[in-house]
């Protein structure tokens, strides 16, 4: 709720009595409210949005305080200073007892009645109005004055006098029905962090904060102060544990106010300790000279959960309280003392935070625990590790060589900026010119994906001829990365030329063969050679199979590899080699956090699935590489995960959805350069209007498509993923020798793919009806779905053509059912009308079939002739209205007719 300066998130209910109390008030009926909470949990918040909302009743405030509890009439003192001048207006012994107990009098008589009733009394004679008291803590009153306010609250409603209190315990003897605060929920600590926070929050540091601050608003509203931009934004990660702000300190403090020094230490070691263990803790609380008993104080407060070997916080916020309340040096000799009895990454997390100035030991050892393989640690700790080894190395080349690594690392865990700014140091200290290489084709590498990849595959083959002389290896592998910009800006055959000079010149010293040879078989299948691509993969498969998982570090080369090798499996067509593959590079990207890698294999997991039926999981899939890759500006990523959610959409002749899905894609495809999806996105709009059997719509589609392909020189068209799409669209259409002219330049045998082969072999049974049966029965075996059930739609519509309909039964309902299960509604209808309508053919073929008529309008000739209107007939066939009349007229010039009831006669005497 926001009113004035205040705003409250999440405290709707609490704000309405406040609301009624001040409504009572202002008629004349008073009220007292008693709200309690944890400290920080917005109990003062309330009492200022209630100050900011009594006008025109006066305010009394007052905030109870643990220094002065002890002292008598301090709380009133505070409380009734505005109204002192009313005194003289109260009875005599009020007065007197008030005065004195005020400092304004003789010694006083301590008649609790007398002070209570004046205070009363006091509040009655203000003006204007009747009196609003807000009292904050008042538990912390002195006794006096919290009997005084009590008495008043007792009396309110026949007085007319209003009064908030608030306290950290529900349960004193307080003669008011408490209304207690509950933590945030995560909606409204959210919006309150957002309201706070100075810049934009990332969504996973939103949650990490929310998740955090445990609904605490004090906790909220701290945070983003305590925090950098750069971390607020997402750009740096969140240090760990987090900061505390003060008053959440403080506030932590109070509710712990009965441990004591010692209890707060062995807080302290346990708030170090991480996943250390209990019996580690333990081992330290020795070594400080604290008893093992001195946790129970703790867990005896609630503060510590205890279990086995493991020891937890309760609440994060005294995590963060007890991590930050002692001395910089103690926290330091505290993290030593885990790192003598921990070890693995445990002990290199706490030798770090522990080391100072240069340690070449240590720094070695936060570099081996940081690389190797299988890792259990995230890439963000991996990082912190080999940050922190750099600083603590005094042999420059080693340094520089341990920072490169640390900012790949940040740069995979999702940190660009992070990366940058190691990147200006190395920069900035180093003169060795492959080394600032580095630098730079890191920094390229990213913006391949964020950015435009002209720009990086500029910057890589730049880089690489500075240092070919130098380091032919470490140029080879710029070359390699320079190949995967050339494929996404659309240039497949730079990019084959990139690798194959990255082989050249890198044979001996640079990416392993396998790799180079690899990446060679990736270029040909994007330059459109399947076949060379599947010789080249034939004699490296097993070698990069081990590479791809072999748990080192994916940096440099090993990240491309992550990417470009699941590509190709899947456009060898061998997606029951690539699902399990990608399945385990997905979860060990999700294990590690290697963000900037997860948008991208999501993305080819979605394409996988597609592929293999699995649509809902694709678009599960391909949704979350959306998101991801939003949040990190990739924006190559988000264009290749929306493809696939186009493609599914446009299977499903779901128009407006796909439509606005390629409209975003064509926005990332033309502001990022990212040449290589334009064909992929006019083809798929191609297959919506396939789809929702505008042939002639589709045909102009994929045409410009198939144009466009052959202008970026991206190889035969008849290799291409789409090509059965146009095929079909184009004979459909009327358009047989397009088809056949596609077909001429490739055989199914040469294809190098088994689903493409399939696809070929359906396209055959398209431009040669002679074979069509032959060809779209072998075309059906494949272990894509969709094009399986497409082949079996055209097999059963070719035997219903050819009067054998108990024949083209079985391959109808196989593919009905088929797209039934991916939702594929319109080529389900398609599939029932066949059905719907086989029936032996006549001897002689009917005048209708030889006319010349096109498919589209066979079909709106055949419904409009049993009756329906021509807006019927668009909706069944998911075409305008206008579009129906068009292809009606066309019927009745090509058959003579004039009518609707001639065509309905035609169609009726020949069946």
């Amino acid at each position: 709720m926001l009113n004035g300066a205040t705003v409250l998130y999440g405290r709707d209910p609490e704000c309405r009595v406040v609301d009624e109390l001040l409504a009572g008030l202002r008629s004349g009926v008073g009220g007292s409210l008693l709200f309690t909470g944890d400290p920080g949990i917005g109990k003062s918040a309330l009492l200022g949005y209630a100050a900011e909302r009594a006008s025109p009743a006066p305010v009394l405030t007052v905030h109870g305080a643990e220094a002065e509890r002890d002292l008598p009439f301090a709380g009133l003192h505070a409380l009734l200073a505005p109204v002192r001048h009313l005194l003289p207006r109260i009875p005599e012994h009020q007065c007197a007892a008030l005065s004195a107990g005020l400092g304004s009098g003789p010694q006083p008589d301590t008649d609790p009645y007398a002070v209570a009733a004046g205070t009363l009394s006091l509040l009655t004679a203000a003006e204007p109005g009747h009196g609003l008291l807000l009292v904050d803590d008042l538990d912390l009153l002195d006794q006096i004055s919290r009997s005084a306010v009590l008495f008043v609250a007792r009396r309110a409603a026949g007085a007319g006098v209003g009064v908030i209190a608030t306290t950290g315990r529900g349960d004193g003897p307080y003669p008011l029905e408490p209304h207690r605060l509950e933590p945030l929920d995560d909606g409204d600590a959210g919006a309150l962090l957002h309201h706070v926070s100075p810049v934009p929050l990332a969504g996973t540091v939103q949650h990490r904060l929310v998740r955090a601050c445990a609904g605490l608003p004090l906790a909220l509203v701290e945070a983003p102060g305590v925090l950098a931009p750069s971390e607020l934004g997402g750009g740096a990660p969140l240090p760990e544990p987090l900061p505390a702000g003060p008053r959440l300190l403080h506030a932590v403090r109070r509710r712990a106010a009965t441990l004591t020094d010692a209890d707060w230490s062995a807080l302290l070691v346990v708030a170090v300790a991480g996943d250390a263990g209990l019996q580690a803790v333990r081992a330290v609380l020795t070594e400080l000279g604290l008893p093992a008993e001195t946790l129970d104080a703790a867990e005896a407060a609630g503060m510590l959960r205890c279990h086995g070997n493991e020891v937890s916080f309760r609440d994060p916020l005294v995590q963060r309280a007890a991590y930050e309340q002692d001395d910089v040096s103690h926290r330091r000799r505290v993290h030593a003392l885990f790192a003598e009895v921990t070890s693995g990454a445990r002990r290199a997390r706490h030798l770090g935070v522990a080391t100072l100035g240069l340690d070449e030991r240590v720094a070695a050892e936060l570099e081996g625990t940081a690389t190797q393989p299988y890792a259990a640690g995230t890439m963000s700790e991996a990082a912190g590790l080999l940050e922190c080894a750099a600083e603590l190395t005094a042999d420059p080349a080693a340094r520089a060589r341990r920072a490169m690594v640390a900012a790949e690392c940040w740069q995979l865990a999702g940190y660009p900026d992070r990366a940058a700014r190691i990147g200006d140091g190395i920069t900035h200290r180093s003169d060795d010119v492959g080394v600032r290489s580095d630098v730079q084709a890191m920094l390229a590498r990213s913006d391949r994906i964020r950015a435009r990849p002209d720009q990086a595959r500029r910057t890589l083959r730049r880089e690489a001829v500075r240092v070919r002389s130098l380091d032919p290896g470490r140029a080879s592998a710029m070359l390699l990365a320079a190949a995967d910009s050339e494929a996404l800006a659309g240039e497949p055959r730079a990019a084959l030329a990139a690798v194959t000079q990255a082989g050249r010149i890198g044979a001996g010293s640079g990416p392993p063969p396998d790799v180079l040879a690899g990446r060679r078989a990736a270029a040909e299948a994007c330059a459109g050679d399947l076949a060379a691509a599947r010789d080249l993969w034939s004699g490296c498969r097993d070698a990069l199979d081990r590479r791809t998982c072999d748990g080192l570090l994916p940096i440099g080369w090993r990240g491309d590899l992550w990417l470009w090798y699941p590509l190709l499996l899947l456009r060898l067509g061998e997606l029951a080699l690539a699902a399990p593959l990608v399945e385990e590079l997905v979860f060990e990207a999700r294990r590690r956090e290697i963000g900037s890698l997860l948008a991208g294999l999501l993305a080819v997991q979605a394409e996988l699935h597609v592929r293999t039926g699995a649509w809902e999981d694709a678009q599960a899939e391909a949704a979350e590489s959306v998101r991801r890759a939003e949040r990190l500006g990739q924006g190559a990523y988000e264009a290749m995960a929306r493809l696939a959610l186009a493609r599914i959409a446009a299977a499903r002749g779901a128009g407006e959805e796909c439509r606005e899905l390629l409209a975003r894609v064509r926005q990332l495809v033309t502001g990022l350069r990212l040449g290589g999806l334009v064909v992929l996105t006019e083809a798929t709009e191609g297959l919506l209007e396939l789809s929702l059997g505008d042939d002639e719509a589709a045909y102009a589609r994929l045409a410009a498509a198939a144009r466009s392909a052959e202008a970026r020189d991206t190889g035969d068209l008849g290799r291409l993923s789409w090509v059965g799409d146009l095929v079909e669209a184009a004979v459909r259409a009327g358009h047989p020798g397009e088809a056949q002219r596609l077909l001429a330049a490739v055989s199914p045998a040469e294809a190098g793919s088994p689903p493409l082969r399939a696809v070929l072999r359906r396209c055959a049974g398209l431009v040669y009806p002679d074979r069509a049966a032959e060809e779209f029965r072998a075309a059906s075996d494949t272990g894509e779905p969709f094009e399986a059930a497409r082949a079996r739609l055209l097999l059963g519509e070719s035997l219903a053509t050819l009067g054998c309909p108990g024949d083209a039964e079985p391959p109808l309902r196989q593919a009905r059912d088929t797209f039934a299960r991916l939702g594929a509604r319109p080529w389900v209808s398609r599939a029932q009308r066949t059905l719907d309508r086989s029936e032996p053919a006549s001897a002689e073929p009917p005048r209708w079939r030889v006319a010349g008529l096109t498919t589209q309008e066979l079909r709106v000739a055949e419904l409009v002739g049993q009756g329906a209107t021509n807006r019927e007939t668009a909706q069944e066939l998911f075409l305008s209205p206008k579009t129906v009349e068009f292809h009606l007229r066309s019927v009745y010039r090509k058959l003579g007719l004039r009518s609707r009831a001639e065509l309905a006669h035609l169609l009726g005497r020949d069946r």
